[in-house]
């Protein structure tokens, strides 16, 4: 009897397990669609519950970033024109909040750096056309030797190749690397 009642309860237990509602992902906060047919999309990440950046849809490269607000911070002895690997730290974050605004979408973050420094982080995505933008605006708080410098980086996926997108960044990226520094913003290590 002892045998049958411990097959009831583990029966009972699975039963009671799979009756538990499944973990839903949160619903993504459309920025908009762009002329390509692609939507662009703010996604909440159902670990982290930050939000990220995703662009998406037939006949585009995927590109997305779950940790759009990014930040390098240089620590390096400038004095000395001396500088290491070690001189630059990665920092990034999603999104702890977003929300609509005219044609767009804001999101916030903020990130923290050693000695107290805090950037925060406000992002304006926005679709126009074929177009999507992006306004930054990072206010830092507290002070620290050395800078910084704030990017945004999307990632596609490895299958897809520099000649099956076209991007364009004003000063730094115009569609290829012909003519650019192998190691210069824009030039082939940067991008390949």
């Amino acid at each position: 009897m002892t045998k049958y009642r411990l097959l009831l309860g583990a029966a009972l237990l699975l039963t009671a397990v799979r009756a538990l509602p499944a973990q839903e992902a949160p619903a993504p906060l459309v920025v908009g669609t762009l002329g390509t047919g692609a939507t662009v999309s703010l996604i909440r990440s159902a670990e982290s519950g930050k939000w990220g950046i995703d662009v998406s849809g037939p006949g585009t490269p995927h590109v997305s970033q779950a940790q759009p607000a990014r930040v390098e911070v240089f620590a390096g002895n400038v004095a000395a024109d001396e500088y290491f690997q070690d001189d630059i730290r990665q920092l990034a974050s999603g999104y702890s909040s977003v929300d609509t605004a005219a044609g767009g979408v804001i999101g916030v973050a903020e990130l923290s750096y050693d000695s107290g420094v805090r950037f925060r982080f406000e992002d304006r995505w926005s679709v126009s056309g074929a177009v999507l933008s992006v306004q930054r605006t990072v206010t830092v708080a507290g002070t620290a030797a050395g800078g910084f410098l704030s990017t945004v980086l999307l990632s596609t996926d490895p299958s897809v190749t520099w000649p099956d997108i076209d991007y364009f960044a004003p000063g730094l990226l115009y569609g290829d690397t012909i003519g650019h520094e192998d190691r210069n913003a824009g030039g082939r290590f940067s991008y390949l």
